[in-house]
């Protein structure tokens, strides 16, 4: 089963809490080599502008807007939307005390809004969970007024591959079901958007990681989509010592356990 565009399975398991998203963001904020941090890159991609408002399409628990907020332009404002109401309810939770937020539970197939009500739509790593990226694609389109723009972020094709590697040591027939650059990746990204959108441009942001703390990158693994439908206990206690075993041993030797990064913003706008 594929599982990174199950709708049920991202709503009801993957992404019913923040659990998962949050030992996976832990990771990326304590062990990232680009000091200048990913939120704050992102949001500069943006490029709001006074009184703009913005569609956060699969917004998580608002992270990018709980650091940014303070640097939202005089009058503008955002939705935020995700298809899980768990996410949306931690979303509402940090920031509704804020009058500038708003927020929805929708699926990106079909977003509940008027065309042309936004200046701006972000979508943060979530377009690759989509089952028909084309028809999100078109409902971005939809909503955004003359002139607007999306930003789009996602992974390339040699994302996190040395972690792969590692969990193949002591799963040899492990396939990633985390297959978001097939899906909707830095590569292929691009010509997707272009079906629909007339301009279409990439943006790298250059990173890594270096961890030294071989228990959060155990919880970094047990969290990826589907870990326990690998097989029957295939994420039982021996197959995470063994996995703690071998991280600690890279750290001992090498200082930290080394991750290299694939990530970045696909920026589109305009329509054919």
């Amino acid at each position: 089963m594929n599982l990174i565009d199950n709708q049920n399975y991202l709503k009801d398991s993957q992404y019913k809490t923040t659990a998962n998203l949050q030992a996976r963001l832990r990771i990326h904020q304590l062990f990232s080599s680009n000091a200048y941090g990913w939120f704050r890159w992102e949001y500069e991609h943006l490029a709001l502008l006074p009184g703009e408002c913005v569609l956060d399409l699969g917004c998580g628990p608002a992270e990018q807007w709980k650091l940014q907020a303070a640097r939202l332009p005089e009058g503008a404002r955002v939705v935020l939307c995700d298809l899980s109401t768990g996410m949306v309810e931690a979303a509402r939770g940090a920031l509704q005390a804020d009058g500038r937020f708003g927020w929805a539970a929708a699926d990106a197939q079909a977003i509940p809004f008027m065309t042309g009500s936004f200046d701006v739509v972000t979508a943060n790593h979530m377009l690759y969970h989509v089952p028909d990226i084309a028809r999100a694609a078109r409902e971005i389109r939809r909503v955004l007024r003359p002139g607007g723009r999306l930003v789009a972020a996602t992974n390339g094709k040699p994302h996190m591959r040395q972690l792969y590697a590692l969990i193949r040591l002591v799963l040899p027939d492990f396939q990633p079901a985390d297959s978001s650059a097939e899906r909707f990746g830095l590569e292929n990204g691009p010509d997707l958007l272009r079906e629909v959108f007339g301009s279409v441009r990439v943006e790298i942001y250059e990173d890594g990681l270096f961890v030294t703390d071989a228990q959060m990158l155990v919880d970094y693994i047990g969290s990826m989509w589907g870990i326990g439908r690998w097989g029957a206990g295939c994420w039982d206690e021996p197959v995470q010592d063994q996995l703690r075993a071998l991280i600690a041993k890279e750290i001992e030797c090498s200082g930290g356990f080394q991750i290299d990064k694939s990530s970045g913003v696909i920026l589109a706008g305009g329509a054919e």
